[in-house]
């Protein structure tokens, strides 16, 4: 091979170190900063090539195994995320988000049906009259029974399937009083929150029987 000869395959062998060590600083550029657009032009004029052949070079990065995907803009955030399935070999849509509650904002007279009956702090105290314990309540239509006292409901809003917040006038040991009270009920309807609207204080029950109801 003659000198020019060696000098082209030394050429062309700089280039090709030269291509290697571009893509090598577009994978760390990538990585350090997750910016497709910035990257381009960043590394563009950091290697002296066009925005184009910066594309070029992370197309051809990729080719070569180095995960630098995300250097070029993805249809969706879903996709860029999916998983393979290694038995179908197909991409899996990433799992769902929650659903949250839908707020309701329903005016309400009285309890709606879930939360009708008799609720007490824990399962064993069920068979106590609400009126003769502080750890037993009972919801019958308008009607707010506890410990020697007595709430009807005068209006309230049904914030959530879940929720609902209400005021009530009280009577109870020869006095009388105004009060906001808010209800929760767990997912699966079994369990209660009250939450007093002045002090913020909660308490927590349990459903009982529905031949306890009242």
């Amino acid at each position: 091979m003659g000198a020019d000869g060696g000098r082209v395959a030394g050429s062309g062998r700089f280039r090709q170190v030269l291509f290697l060590r571009r893509v090598a600083a577009a994978y760390c550029d990538i990585h350090s900063k997750r910016e497709p657009i910035a990257f381009l032009t960043v590394f563009a004029r950091r290697n002296e090539v066009s925005e184009m052949t910066a594309r070029l070079i992370c197309v051809g990065a990729s080719l070569l195994g180095v995960m630098v995907g995300s250097c070029l803009p993805v249809a969706s955030k879903q996709q860029a995320e999916a998983k393979t399935d290694p038995v179908t070999g197909t991409a899996s849509p990433s799992p769902a988000a929650p659903v949250a509650e839908v707020p309701l904002e329903i005016a309400i007279n009285q309890f709606p049906s879930g939360y009708q009956g008799r609720w007490a702090k824990t399962a064993s105290d069920c068979s106590i009259d609400p009126e003769h314990s502080e750890n037993v309540i009972s919801l019958q239509g308008r009607l707010l029974k506890f410990h020697e006292s007595a709430g009807t409901m005068t209006a309230g809003k049904r914030m959530t399937s879940k929720k609902i917040q209400a005021e009530f006038d009280f009577v109870g040991e020869g006095e009388k009083w105004t009060k906001s009270i808010g209800f929760e009920m767990s997912e699966n309807r079994e369990k209660l929150t009250r939450t007093d609207g002045e002090s913020g204080a909660t308490y927590h029950y349990v459903r009982c029987p529905k031949l306890m109801a009242g």
